[in-house]
């Protein structure tokens, strides 16, 4: 009997590790605004043009905070510009998504007048807190590549919402569709 209870024991602990609490949906007041580009904003194997100054960018670890730029945008445009995606659990531009911010860099130096709102969201899988910081990580990457192309940082606003609108327990395609950063044109 006392083997049996040494072996049921950290089981039973276990499977509480491994299964764990029903997922909550947070407040959409949970929401992160940030410029910075946090840890691992950028990283991967991104070909940044020479006039990427990471020093600019902020500090590894600089964390979570709330520092919107001084643009006086006040109508936000939806659908102009294509949203760019990201692998699982990453914060770095693929190659295959680097033309997707080229392009939203091209628009913001045709349009001079308008700014940007880049929007990172995940998948459902992960906590709430992990996941803001995700989503902050993926549009402060975006952020921090649009810079490198020559982009006034004073156009672009970043916004973490994590996995709120994430569709919970979504197949692979919806999930794949979460893991982005959505590029809202501010006019």
């Amino acid at each position: 009997m006392k083997n049996l209870c040494k072996v049921l024991i950290p089981l039973i602990i276990m499977s509480f590790f491994v299964t764990g609490c029903p997922k909550k949906k947070p407040d959409p007041s949970q929401t992160v605004m940030s410029q910075g580009s946090g840890e691992g904003a950028i990283g991967g194997d991104m070909d940044l043009d020479s006039n990427y100054d990471p020093d600019r960018n902020g500090a590894a670890g600089e964390g979570l905070q709330d520092r919107n730029s001084g643009g006086d945008f006040s109508r936000q445009v939806r659908g102009q510009l294509q949203s760019v995606y990201f692998a699982f659990d990453q914060s770095h531009i693929r190659p295959s998504e680097r033309a997707k911010a080229q392009a939203a860099a091209s628009y913001l130096q045709s349009n001079p007048n308008k700014g940007i709102l880049i929007e990172g969201y995940c998948d459902w899988r992960g906590t709430t807190e992990y996941n803001l910081g995700l989503g902050d990580r993926r549009a402060s990457s975006v952020r921090s590549y649009l810079e490198s192309l020559g982009i006034n940082p004073s156009r672009v606003q970043v916004v973490s919402k994590g996995d709120l609108e994430a569709v919970v327990n979504g197949s692979s395609q919806q999930m794949a569709e979460d893991r982005r950063a959505e590029l809202v044109v501010l006019e």
